[in-house]
């Protein structure tokens, strides 16, 4: 037996037990993502209206604060200048959610103990929830790339926004793993992460 003993059996349980709650999160980012797009191609039609909302976001405080400025003109650029905070909140959220309510909410539930009775590692249920996370975000990765090609974007630049979200999600995974092995519920563990996230878009806002 080794302190990872197990991991699969719980891995199989946690996808089984958000085997609804994980497509919804990634099926609304990516359709939050879709809906952006159709947006800013409806509202942006020509290069010149984009480069005047360009202008005055890089103008406007209040525009730099929540989105930051446009790393160009084109309508990919736009897009992710309207739609990267709220998504990145939403995959900072579900990833700290995930890796808790595996975690935390087990232990505070009574269910923990009765998984550690059996011959589980004691690494294994945090394992466990970190994969799941990973899939997750991995999930959502692949979401964000395949309506950013579908609506025409470049390759590059779908890849990258892809592994933007993808990477923040295991970011905040791994927050919301040290939370919940600190703090003694999981409504804390939670709680901490989102303090986390609101420090990361203070230090975002005055970087840019």
């Amino acid at each position: 037996m080794t302190t990872l003993t197990g991991t699969r059996q719980l891995l199989r349980l946690a996808l089984r037990r958000d085997r609804v709650l994980l497509p919804a999160w990634v099926g609304s980012v990516g359709a939050l993502t879709a809906a952006v797009i159709a947006s800013v191609t409806g509202l942006y039609a020509t290069e010149q209206e984009r480069l005047a909302a360009a202008r005055f976001t890089a103008a406007n405080p209040v525009t730099r604060v929540f989105d930051g400025p446009a790393s160009g003109t084109d309508i990919g650029a736009m897009a992710m200048v309207e739609a990267y905070l709220v998504v990145a909140i939403l995959v900072a959220i579900m990833s700290v959610q995930a890796v808790v309510r595996h975690t935390r909410a087990e232990e505070e539930a009574g269910r923990a103990e009765l998984v550690a009775s059996s011959v589980v590692g004691r690494h294994a249920a945090l394992t466990a929830s970190l994969v799941v996370a990973g899939l997750a975000n991995l999930a959502i990765g692949v979401a964000v790339v395949g309506v950013l090609l579908a609506a025409g974007m470049d390759v590059g630049g779908s890849l990258a926004a892809a592994a933007a979200f993808a990477g923040l999600g295991l970011v905040f995974a791994g927050v919301g793993a040290v939370g919940a092995q600190l703090l003694s519920t999981s409504r804390a563990a939670n709680g901490a992460g989102m303090a986390v996230l609101g420090g990361a878009f203070l230090l975002r806002a005055v970087g840019d």
